[in-house]
């Protein structure tokens, strides 16, 4: 999988470069076909949750391209952005969305999400990942919110690094 980040010169295109080109994974896409386009990935938080997708992607080899967004507004703010997205990327069809769990619940987490995206509706949940099917105007999408975090993990707060301690 290819990562084509939309705001090239922001800290996570940044990242993301480096991390690639440090480890020698090939993830960066150099241009974006907006009719080779598979989805939009929406990172919500910040560092580490960049490295894990690149790594993610360098698993995944193929040659789709996914287009790669880190916004200023974090975690529920940052779906806010969506409207923004799809009229920017016009094929646009499949938007996933990376979020910590943090301090909350889960069903507290789906229930604001779905209040937050308009048009939307729960189509399938099972566990830290949901799949919201949306209408908006005549345009069709899916949003996947994937929550980050490990439950099996006691702390105060669920988060991608969660994940760094299932080996330990």
């Amino acid at each position: 999988m290819r990562l084509y980040p939309l705001e090239p010169t922001g800290k996570l295109a940044i990242n993301i470069s480096a991390f690639s080109r440090r480890l020698r994974l090939g993830v960066v896409a150099g241009y974006l076909h907006e009719e080779g386009l598979k989805g939009l990935i929406i990172v919500t938080d910040g560092t580490p949750d960049d490295y894990v997708v690149a790594l993610l992607s360098h698993h995944l080899d193929g040659e789709e391209t996914y287009a790669i967004a880190k916004p200023r507004r974090t975690r529920l703010e940052a779906l806010h952005l969506i409207p923004n997205y799809l009229s920017r990327l016009r094929g646009l069809s499949k938007i996933a969305v990376l979020m910590d769990q943090e301090r909350d619940g889960l069903e507290a987490i789906y229930e604001r999400v779905g209040k937050t995206l308009i048009g939307c509706e729960e189509d399938f949940v099972k566990g830290r990942l949901c799949l919201y099917k949306c209408l908006r105007g005549k345009r069709r999408f899916d949003v996947i919110l994937i929550i980050n975090g490990l439950s099996d993990v006691m702390s105060e707060r669920h988060t991608i690094e969660d994940l760094s301690l299932i080996h330990i």
